[in-house]
């Protein structure tokens, strides 16, 4: 005979099952795809192609596929690469034997080294114009003439008082994350003179940023976030400090939501169309993140154990 007590114990567990199922099938943030190139630490998109530097040098990878990107090549530097910037078919990458080069990417199967400045080892580094500005692990944030790749050169020169982390450059002003201070503001108008305009107030531990339009994105290591209205480049504000512990290296927003990629607690998303009041939207916290880059609706990670990764939200930010 049949056991009837049996048969309710069934759809009961089927019904768990099926729940568990649809709770996953529904999870605000996807993995589209992964690419593990060892330990990375930085991350660029240009094209259909994501540059990753870690231990090995620069990871050139295609993502033309999101859910299989391929390895297209790896620019061996005979120590390990950190910061990676990418504009016009040239890669600017900081690296310790080097210091600071540049490489073409135009065929992104060929990478070649076309020009070097012998710099400490370069965290940071964005442009303006022919000029490469570049923070240094010995706190110095330099600018350097990138006009004739092969034939780098130094015009000036800001010394900090801790080491150089970030930067991030808007019209005529670099903002520099000094590990002494915080988020300082210096003029470049002039890059043979530069010039400290300000310190921002509750930036300490500022380590990786993005401007978007008249607002500052900031990672401050283990202070969490912060929003910094930067309309006046003479007096930014702090208008949100937030955090949910751990530790913020990179973020990656386009206005409506911020990426945040922590190193202990994942990767956070935020709804922060109004910026003085973001508010947590989704967390992944199967992830090490050192760097995050936001392209196309996709966030791309530079993960401490899985190398590339290729996330996306599902669903619209609901109000």
């Amino acid at each position: 005979m049949r056991n009837r007590r049996a048969l309710p114990i069934l759809i009961l567990a089927a019904t768990f099952i099926l729940a568990a199922c649809t709770s996953c099938s529904r999870s605000p943030i996807r993995r589209i795809g992964k690419l593990n190139t060892g330990v990375a630490y930085h991350v660029g998109i240009q094209g259909g192609s994501a540059f990753v530097t870690g231990n090995d040098g620069l990871v050139i990878i295609d993502i033309q596929e999101r859910s299989r990107p391929k390895k297209t090549a790896v620019l061996a530097l005979g120590e390990a690469a950190m910061g990676v910037h990418v504009r016009d078919n040239l890669a600017y990458v900081g690296q310790g034997n080097y210091g600071f080069i540049i490489a073409d990417v135009s065929d992104p199967a060929d990478p070649k080294m076309v020009g070097t400045y012998p710099s400490e080892v370069a965290e940071g580094i964005c442009l303006i114009g022919n000029v490469a500005y570049v923070s240094q692990y010995d706190g110095e944030l330099a600018a350097i003439d990138v006009e004739d790749p092969g034939n780098t050169e130094l015009l000036g020169s800001y010394q900090g008082k801790g080491m150089g982390l970030g930067v991030a450059c808007h019209q005529d002003t670099v903002y520099f994350a000094d590990g002494g201070r915080g988020l300082e503001v210096i003029d470049v108008s002039d890059p043979s003179s530069l010039r400290r305009i300000t310190t921002i107030s509750g930036t300490g531990g500022a380590k990786n940023m993005q401007i978007v339009g008249d607002v500052m994105y900031v990672a401050c290591h283990a202070n969490g976030a912060r929003i910094v209205d930067i309309s006046d480049p003479r007096s930014p504000r702090v208008v949100a400090t937030f955090a949910q512990g751990g530790e913020a290296w990179g973020v990656a927003g386009d206005g409506s939501r911020l990426w945040i990629a922590d190193l202990q607690e994942g990767v956070e998303l935020y709804d922060v169309r109004d910026p003085s009041h973001p508010r947590l939207i989704a967390q992944a916290r199967d992830y090490a993140p050192h760097d995050i880059a936001l392209e196309g609706g996709y966030a791309y990670l530079a993960d401490q154990d899985r190398g590339l990764v290729i996330l996306e939200h599902i669903g619209d930010i609901e109000d």
